[in-house]
């Protein structure tokens, strides 16, 4: 994990984002998402991590339960998918919000507490509908068939400050609406 201090987060939901039904396909398996992600998506995200100084902040609602031992097996195995995508490296200490189940308010909660500005992160999230007006603004919103794709990237990276050649400003264009 990375323990120096950021000013840009990347608030990540792992369905939709780096696990899809197209990894589920084409892994030959139509069962829903069962620890393997995407590698191109992870590379993107990782990429992204790298060039813009951001960390990562779980919002998945894979990492919930009924019971603390029940989260605790959940977000072992949401921490084991990232480590084999080597995404670890990226993580912000305090890597988890509060309540996966009411997303906004808990990174409302979580930027308040951390000192994180409104401009200073995004939301990588398959729902964009979960979140506040102000929130919906730092939504980059890949869909469940194909996870993120370069658009999103491009998007994430134009929402981050991180610099896009003509040719990715076009793309994070095209990733507005989605």
């Amino acid at each position: 994990m990375n323990t120096q201090a950021t000013s840009k987060i990347i608030f990540l939901d792992v369905d939709g984002v780096l696990a899809s039904h197209r990894v589920d396909r084409a892994r030959g398996d139509s069962a829903p998402f069962e620890g393997e992600l995407d590698p191109v998506a992870a590379g993107l995200l990782q990429g992204l991590c790298e060039e813009t100084g951001a960390q990562i902040v779980m919002i998945t609602t894979q990492a919930s339960g009924s019971t603390q031992e029940a989260v605790a097996r959940a977000r072992e195995g949401v921490s084991q998918s990232l480590n084999a995508c080597n995404l670890t490296d990226y993580l912000h200490d305090d890597m988890w919000i509060d309540d996966p189940h009411d997303k906004a308010a808990s990174i409302k909660t979580w930027c308040e507490a951390h000192g994180v500005d409104d401009d200073s992160y995004i939301i990588l999230d398959d729902k964009p509908g979960k979140f506040s007006a102000t929130q919906r603004t730092r939504v980059v919103s890949p869909d469940m068939n194909n996870g993120m794709l370069l658009q999103h990237w491009a998007r994430a990276q134009e929402l981050l400050g991180g610099e896009l050649s003509r040719d990715e400003a076009e793309l994070a264009r095209a990733g507005r609406g989605k």
